[in-house]
């Protein structure tokens, strides 16, 4: 993430599901806070997200942030 550009940063997200019990949430922050890009933190989310694209929230989220 290091070698992105200012406006690469602004187009990139890190998704991360608070209920992840591989990978913990501090990272996600750590990391985005350092890449200077957002994190969006999906409530209930585990680590593959799949309930997210089961449901639509995951392509739902992809829209909104696109409209961005």
């Amino acid at each position: 993430l290091g070698a992105l550009d200012a406006a690469q940063r602004k187009r990139t997200l890190l998704v991360h599901g608070d209920a992840d019990d591989t990978i913990p949430l501090a990272d996600s922050e750590a990391i985005a806070a350092e890449a200077g890009i957002d994190l969006e933190v999906i409530e209930g989310g585990s680590h593959g997200l799949g309930a997210l694209v089961a449901d639509g929230r995951l392509a739902d989220l992809v829209r909104r942030v696109a409209c961005t």
